[in-house]
């Protein structure tokens, strides 16, 4: 990107209506282009909180109006092609699918559109900028995840995307005749996952929800240069509803100087979230954050057939659950040993399985038949209820210890030190790792 760009989207803000007096845009050393406090610029009490800019909600990008600004062109196809990805990705991810697919056509389908976000596309990072996403890592960096909570997530990730990507492929070619690839829908996804705002949440954590209902997920020009720091963060941003305007305000307390980064904070995040969304991990960060592995096989264990294990795991499937492991932090929730419980529970103990209306399977522990519409809670109970429910329980701690313990000697594999970026941000999730597994193992030691 360019300076020329960079000028044509701040004279773009300009020309409606957006003071950008007191800020200014810059290359960065490791975060690409910068958000900075203008120099010269005046003096900003510290006792409040200061507008910096406000930014009209109708220069964001949201799934809403991405739909109405395809409806309202002359050529349909942009319309066709995002019913297309709606259908063929539903119900997965729909504010996404309609912004990834837009900044697709806009980029690299149609680059002559004269859309109204125009200037602003111009600007958003290009595909190099995005190489500390795993997802466009190689192989052999790959490898540097192996035994953290990345590992799986960044293939089922991969596997989604080049999934998707053959889909949008084959449509682009049949309405456009344009040749794009895998690459360019992989681009849209980075910047969406890495730009996008939910505006109910001030910590960042995004809800998806229905594009024609869910109007909080947006794409906000200009406030999404703001990079992040947990400890060095001097403004965040308010909805103003009223005004229609999204602000960046400086943080009560905070004294901007003249030529100073301007940082928010994208949230509470674990590096593992950091890297995996973003691109980066922050080296003070002591964020445990979350840790959610699939443990299907667990329940292929010595105490199932084959057949009992296939039954177990298509009752949680049908129940609307699936076999993982979810620590938070250092807390180890009651689902979470209850899923166990299941994993570990027999026949001899009371289990059995029945065929009920359209062959869906009826769960019975003892005399208690699970209820549909609310398993866990009746599982738990019920396993809480029966004759061996210690015993059952305590089964099931010793094989979650089990599972801990083996994902904790994955993750305990000596750190690289090597200066690579790459290198050194997975060994930070490495450490990280490890100390949410040794936290939650000694919590389920304890109880």
């Amino acid at each position: 990107m360019g300076d020329g760009a960079l000028d044509s989207f701040l004279i773009w803000l300009r020309d409606h209506s957006v003071d950008t007096s007191k800020v200014t845009l810059r290359h960065t050393n490791d975060a690409g282009t910068g958000l900075f406090f203008a120099d010269p610029a005046p003096s900003v009490p510290s006792a409040e909180e200061y507008g910096l800019f406000d930014i009209p909600l109708e220069l964001t990008i949201t799934a809403d109006a991405v739909w109405t600004y395809s409806k309202s062109k002359s050529d349909q196809r942009l319309t066709q092609l995002l019913f297309a990805a709606r259908d063929s990705f539903f119900p997965r991810h729909h504010p996404a699918t309609y912004i990834q697919t837009f900044l697709l056509y806009e980029r690299y389908i149609d680059p002559s559109d004269t859309s109204p976000w125009r200037r602003y596309i111009e600007v958003l990072p290009q595909a190099q900028d995005f190489l500390g996403l795993p997802i466009f890592w190689d192989s052999k960096d790959h490898a540097l995840l192996q035994g953290t909570r990345l590992e799986s997530a960044v293939k089922a990730k991969l596997r989604r995307l080049h999934s998707d990507a053959d889909t949008i492929i084959r449509h682009v070619k049949e309405l456009w005749n344009v040749d794009i690839d895998a690459s360019m829908w992989m681009w849209a996804d980075a910047v969406y996952w890495s730009r996008i705002i939910d505006a109910e949440s001030q910590d960042g954590d995004s809800q998806i929800g229905d594009p024609m209902e869910n109007k909080t997920l947006m794409m906000v020009p200009l406030v999404d240069f703001a990079n992040h720091s947990s400890t060095a963060s001097n403004a965040r941003w308010v909805l103003d509803t009223s005004k229609q305007t999204f602000t960046l305000v400086t943080l009560e307390g905070s004294t901007l100087r003249p030529g100073e980064q301007i940082f928010i904070s994208y949230g509470t995040k674990s590096n593992a979230e950091l890297l995996f969304m973003h691109g980066f991990c922050e080296p003070d960060n002591d964020v445990l954050g979350e840790w959610v592995t699939s443990v299907e096989h667990v329940f292929s264990g010595e105490t199932n057939s084959d057949m009992l294990a296939l039954a177990k795991i298509e009752w949680l499937k049908q129940s609307g659950m699936a076999p993982i492991l979810r620590l938070n932090g250092d807390q180890i929730s009651n689902e979470t040993i209850v899923m166990f419980a299941l994993a570990v529970i027999t026949p001899d103990d009371g289990l059995s399985f029945q065929l009920g209306e359209n062959d869906s399977l009826l769960l019975t522990i003892g005399n208690v038949q699970i209820i549909e519409d609310n398993p866990m809670a009746s599982l738990e109970r019920a396993i809480l209820d029966a004759k061996e429910g210690r015993s059952i329980l305590q089964k099931a701690c010793h094989l979650l210890s089990t599972v801990i313990r083996h994902h904790l000697e994955q993750a305990c594999r000596p750190s690289d030190h090597s200066p690579d970026s790459n290198t050194r941000n997975a060994s930070l999730v490495r450490h990280n790792d490890t100390r949410l597994l040794s936290a939650a193992l000694s919590t389920l030691e304890a109880s």
